[in-house]
C-alpha cells in the first residue's frame, strides 16, 4: 500500500505527525502557530480549512479551537444578571461583548472542517457545545450527530482528561483498559480521586494529544484504511479476471 497523506488540522505539537511520519506515511500539522514539534519542515503554518480544501489527503484529524465551544466558557456568553431570561433575551457579557459572533464563528469553523472533501474524518474536543443539539445543528452530517468520549488512560497515558471525538469513515478505535482495571495513580488521580495532572499542568500542556493515545488512534486508523483499500483491489482484480 502507499503511505497514506494525512492532515494533522490545529496541531501545532506535532504528536500526530510525529507518529504517522515514523509510521511511514506522509503526514502535516497545520496552525497558524509556529510549530514547537519536532519536524517544523513538516508543519503547515497556514489557515487549516484551506489546507484541507486546498490539498488531497486521504484522512484528517482535526483540532479546532475549543476555547468557545466548552461548556466552562458559557458563562461569557450572557450578560450576568439575565439568567432568568430566555437566551434569545439575554444581553452580551459586559467583558465579552463579541463572545456571541466568536461562538458562532467557531461553529461555522468545525462545520468548514467537517465538510472537507476528504474520505476519512476525525474531529477532537472537549466535552461541550460540539456534543449537544446546536453543535449537530450547526455541523449537519450524519457521522456528526454521535460522539465518543475518550481517557487518554484507556490507552496507558497516566492522565484523565475527557475527550470527544466524532469519525467519518472510521470505526472507533478500541480501547486497552477498563476503569475498573486500573489503580488511581495509573488514572493520573491522587488518592482522595482529584486529577492531579491536569491541575498541575498548564492550558497548552492539557491541549495536547497524549502520544500513547495518539498512537493507537494512527494504528486504528491506517489498518482500517488499508484494510478497505485492500478489499477493494481484490475486488478489482477479481472483475478483472472474470
Amino acid at each position: 500500500m502507499k503511505p497514506l497523506k494525512v492532515l494533522v488540522a490545529c496541531e501545532e505539537s506535532q504528536v500526530y505527525t510525529q507518529i504517522f511520519r515514523a509510521l511511514g506515511h506522509e503526514a502535516y500539522s497545520c496552525d497558524l502557530q509556529e510549530s514547537s514539534g519536532d519536524l517544523p519542515q513538516y508543519h503547515l503554518e497556514e489557515c487549516a480549512i484551506e489546507c484541507a480544501y486546498r490539498y488531497k489527503w486521504d484522512l484528517m484529524i482535526a483540532h479546532p479551537p475549543c476555547t468557545k465551544l466548552s461548556f466552562v466558557g458559557q458563562q461569557w456568553l450572557s450578560h450576568p444578571q439575565d439568567k432568568h431570561l430566555e437566551f434569545i433575551d439575554r444581553r452580551p457579557h459586559p467583558k465579552h461583548p463579541n463572545r456571541r459572533e466568536e461562538f458562532v464563528e467557531a461553529l461555522d469553523f468545525v462545520n468548514a472542517l467537517a465538510s472537507a472533501p476528504i474520505k476519512h474524518i476525525a474531529i477532537e474536543n472537549p466535552l461541550g457545545f460540539l456534543s449537544t443539539e446546536l453543535g449537530r445543528a450547526f455541523v449537519p452530517h450524519d457521522w456528526f450527530k454521535a460522539h465518543h468520549i475518550y481517557q487518554p488512560w484507556e490507552f496507558g497515558d497516566r492522565k484523565t482528561k475527557r475527550t470527544c471525538y466524532w469519525f467519518k469513515n472510521l470505526q472507533p478505535p478500541t480501547r486497552l483498559y477498563k476503569r475498573e482495571e486500573l489503580t488511581l495513580e495509573q488514572r493520573g488521580l491522587d488518592d482522595q480521586g482529584k486529577n492531579q495532572w491536569f491541575e498541575k499542568s498548564t492550558s497548552k500542556q492539557r491541549s495536547k494529544t497524549t502520544r500513547k493515545l495518539a498512537l493507537n488512534f494512527a494504528l486504528s486508523f491506517i489498518n482500517e484504511i488499508e484494510n478497505k483499500e485492500n478489499k477493494l483491489l481484490n475486488f478489482r482484480s477479481h472483475l478483472l479476471n472474470k
